[in-house]
Order: structure tokens, then sequence, then C-alpha cells
């Protein structure tokens, strides 16, 4: 059993690897695809990720062992499944239909712990925006209330094409043209991360619209994500069940990402 949770633990680690792919498709085609990241001096990570409007199913191996993870948003339902053990963890939180929308209609994260309001309208880069503050609602003890986080979005696009900190520094986001990847038709978007003494790195991403997710995302550090030989296809209900000869284990006060929300959840970093 050790052997299973230190297992376990890893994936827990490794699940925000393709979480955000799982949230972001909504009523788009049914897909699978190999998902794949790669870390400068840390190689790659691989798995097949199965992508429906009812969730994510992925499989990937860790430490050897083969693991597969479900999230169903609706149901705020993950399980993570050890094939060889024949046992799974069961992981629920809070419902999120409003995750499996197209997309979002505005900046405001899901969470509760924090206060967004749509403060006026103004114009950046000679389109239409709307002003938005999020504020979190969650502050750590003795720690200074850090202030609201100023967000210009994009109604058209329905993205994030600016956010103010508090501290000075700033993020924007914008659509640099449309290029082919793996065949398709996506959008290349670009988001600048400035800080308050002015230094300044960029991350790349590409967005398939028909799809509703990003298909590569290239960040400062020269990490990775991708989505490879993307397939479409029909959905099957077998992708989210629970074999019926698989035996139920407790996690062990584990916990799935994004079950402890903190003040940086506050940011929206510039979803679409």
């Amino acid at each position: 059993m050790a052997k299973l949770m230190e297992v376990a633990a890893g994936v827990l680690a490794l699940a925000t690897m393709d979480a955000t792919v799982a949230v972001a498709v909504a009523a788009s085609p049914s897909f699978t695809a190999e998902a794949v990241q790669l870390s400068p001096g840390r190689g790659s990570e691989s798995g097949r990720v199965y992508i429906s409007e009812q969730g994510m199913r992925f499989e990937f191996q860790r430490q050897g062992h083969p693991v597969v993870q479900i999230i169903q948003p609706r149901q705020g339902l993950m399980r993570i499944l050890m094939l060889q053990e024949k046992t799974y963890m069961e992981f629920r939180g809070a419902a999120m239909p409003d995750a499996l929308a197209e997309k979002p209609t505005t900046p405001c994260p899901s969470e509760r712990e924090v206060h967004c309001e749509r403060t006026g309208n103004d114009t950046l880069n000679g389109a239409p925006v709307e002003l938005w503050r999020i504020t979190s609602l969650i502050q750590g003890k003795g720690q200074p209330d850090p202030g609201p986080i100023q967000v210009w979005w994009d109604p058209r696009n329905k993205v994030v094409v600016r956010q103010q900190i508090p501290d000075g520094s700033n993020v924007t986001t914008s659509l640099s043209g449309h290029v082919s990847y793996q065949g398709r038709d996506v959008e290349q978007w670009v988001t600048t991360y400035t800080s308050a003494n002015g230094k300044s790195q960029s991350a790349t991403r590409l967005h398939d619209p028909e799809l509703n997710v990003d298909v590569r995302e290239e960040m400062p550090t020269g990490a990775v994500r991708e989505l490879r030989n993307i397939t479409l296809t029909k959905m099957d209900p077998a992708w989210f069940v629970v074999p019926a000869d698989f035996r139920k284990v407790e996690a062990n006060g584990a916990k799935p990402p994004g079950s402890a929300p903190s003040s940086s959840d506050a940011n929206p970093q510039g979803r679409r």
C-alpha cells in the first residue's frame, strides 16, 4: 500500500499536465491525442488522452505503473485507477458545469473565494474591451491585503488580454495570427509577463478553435506541453467507467489539484 500511495502522490503532481484540457473542452468534437510534456533537464512525459464533453481520460505510466486518471467536471469527480493493483481512488469536489461551457463569458474564476465585478468599458489596441476587478477573499495571517487585480476582457474572443497586478507587474495576451499545427488551422496567442522592474518574458500557445483547447504551449522556461496525433472520434462511454473488479481505496488525505485554493487563484491567467 505504501508503494501505491507513493505512485498516487506522483499522479496528483502530474495531473495538472492535462487537467486544464478536461475543463477547456465543451460540446466540441470528441477526440483522442498523445499528450506530451517536455521539460529542460528533466526529459519528457507522455500519455494518451480521450476528450469529450463528458470530461477527460488520461492514460500514462508513473514509476513503471500503468495509471488512468478520469476527470468529470460536471460531477465534480476525479478518479485515479492503478491498473496492476486493480484499485482506484476517488476525489469529489464541487460540480463545475460552467467549466464545460464552450467558452467563458466573463474572466471570473469559478472559485467562491474571489469577488469579481465589471467596472466599465475601454479600448485596447483598437478593440473594445470590458474592465473587471478581481479581489481575493482569502488573506494569509499577518499578510497585508495585496489589492485587486485589474482585468481587460476581450468579449469577442472571450480571453483576458491584459492584467494589472497590484505589485506593479502586468500580463498581456494578444492574437499574433493563424498557423498550421499538424494539419489543423489554429490561433497563435502570445502572453507577455512584465515584472514591476520592467523585465519581460513571453509564452506562446496554439489554440484550436474547433476543439476549443490549447494544443501546444511553450513556456518562458523552455518547457513545452502539446497534443500530438489528434484524431476526432466518437465518445466511448467506457472511457469514464471503473471496471467492476476494481477495489476502491482511501486517499489518506491526498488532495487533487486545485482542491486548496489560495490568494493566487484570483488570477485568471488569460484563460480562454
